[in-house]
């Protein structure tokens, strides 16, 4: 099973009908013993899907076009691989080479491929809907987006169909990592923007003003509590269990250490 929030590598088997995915393992060639050798690219196993392009829906569905095996993988708010669409139909051919991918205000989902002279589009479930040619087919399906980059090179993107605006840092292999959602917000219209002090301007469309969010906290990617001691007050007292409620956004993770000790620490 995959169940990662880093999204791959995987491997595509396919049996008859059924799709499943496995972590793809590649193999390192040896390094050739001569001067100014290149480190040898990795080889990655028959299968293995080429991720083109992402897309997230207003719930934190991702969906990931795989040029390599025509198909595109759907990933629940978790991370976690549950299924993939081939797009075929009784009056639609699958796809192949599927590119970028889009979602509209109804999570319906649009594909372009390599030499078609289409975008095929599906619902939320991979059902095939339509295939279309022009701007004028798709006119007023989608909500328009604000993006901005700040000083840090973080790259921002405000949605108004999930009234949110999504953090996104470079890695080091070159993608952007999602680094999670900022609050929800009133309204959010089509301007994003850093002042120089370093804070985020939105406009709110529905409210009519423009707002100010403080830097400090919007891009914190980890922090730390400690809390006092769990006493019983019982003498060898063996703990069952500790019980935490919390909000945990999608893409995150708690981890929690204890120490047992019969004085205070």
């Amino acid at each position: 099973d995959v169940c990662s929030s880093d999204l791959g590598p995987l491997r595509v088997v396919q049996v008859d009908d059924e799709i499943e995915v496995k972590k793809a393992i590649p193999q390192k060639p040896e390094a050739q013993q001569a001067p100014n050798c290149l480190e040898p690219e990795p080889v990655f196993p028959e299968g293995t899907w080429e991720p083109f392009d992402v897309a997230v829906s207003r719930d934190c569905w991702t969906y990931v076009s795989d040029y390599a095996n025509n198909l595109i993988h759907v990933f629940d708010p978790q991370g976690r691989w549950c299924t993939a669409f081939t797009g075929e139909a009784d009056d639609a051919p699958a796809l192949e080479k599927p590119t970028h991918i889009a979602l509209d205000k109804k999570c319906r989902l649009y594909i372009l491929q390599e030499d078609k002279d289409y975008v095929t589009v599906l619902d939320k479930n991979g059902k095939f809907i339509e295939q279309v040619k022009t701007v004028e087919d798709v006119k007023g399906r989608f909500c328009p987006i604000s993006i901005a980059v700040d000083a840090e090179g973080n790259i921002c993107v405000a949605d108004r169909i999930t009234r949110r605006v999504h953090a996104f840092c470079q890695a080091d292999d070159g993608s952007h990592v999602h680094m999670g959602c900022w609050r929800v917000f009133e309204g959010i219209g089509t301007a994003l923007a850093f002042d120089s002090a370093g804070n985020t301007l939105l406009v709110d469309d529905e409210r009519r003003r423009v707002c100010q969010v403080d830097a400090p906290g919007s891009f914190e990617l980890e922090g730390l509590f400690y809390s006092e001691a769990l006493d019983s007050r019982i003498y060898r007292c063996q703990w069952h269990r500790v019980l935490m409620c919390a909000t945990i956004e999608p893409g995150t993770r708690v981890r929690v250490d204890t120490l047992t000790a019969e004085s205070p620490k």
